[in-house]
């Protein structure tokens, strides 16, 4: 068996092309120059990681390290390809403070108003329906609108629950 799964692998791979370059053409990737990852020091040094990013000519950068090693280097980027932006952030806080300004920045720029919900509160839109649920301590207020029908659970939204409405 294992004889048949490792032809087949090996058929599949010699149909790829041979170089990366015709898997993911140049022009639709965006080199960041990461080179350095914190984890690999000392624990009291750093108590999350960050990347180091060398962007490209056209690249934006939206957010620096202030202090340490990372004084002054790109911390987060956004690069215009195509309709869109390649949005990089190469740091993951403690406290996750910066990500979440950032987001709300870049959704801003965007048009669109993010909410600020507390960590492990999770709300989500699919099909039609909004949920909601609580996995913090303490009850939480539910973003619904005035005319949305509440379908199950209650608001506030106690710990431990769930809701639904739309």
């Amino acid at each position: 068996m294992l004889t048949r799964l490792a032809l087949l692998l090996l058929i599949a791979a010699s149909l790829l092309p041979a170089q990366p370059a015709q898997w993911f053409p140049p022009e639709q990737l965006m080199t960041i120059g990461v080179y350095y990852y914190p984890e690999a020091w000392p624990e009291s040094q750093w108590g999350a990681w960050g990347d180091i990013l060398e962007p490209r000519p056209g690249t934006e950068v939206l957010a620096t390290y202030a202090d340490q090693f990372y004084q002054g280097s790109a911390a987060a980027t956004r690069h215009k390809l195509g309709k869109g932006h390649v949005i990089y952030i190469g740091v993951d806080s403690l406290t996750g403070e910066l990500e979440a300004d950032l987001l709300a920045k870049i959704y801003a720029d965007n048009g669109a108003k993010p909410a600020r919900l507390p960590l492990n509160f999770m709300l989500d839109w699919r099909d039609g329906f909004w949920t909601a649920t609580n996995f913090t301590d303490t009850p939480q207020p539910l973003p619904v609108p005035p005319g949305a029908k509440l379908l199950t659970g209650t608001n506030p939204l106690p710990p431990g629950a769930a809701a639904i409405w739309q």
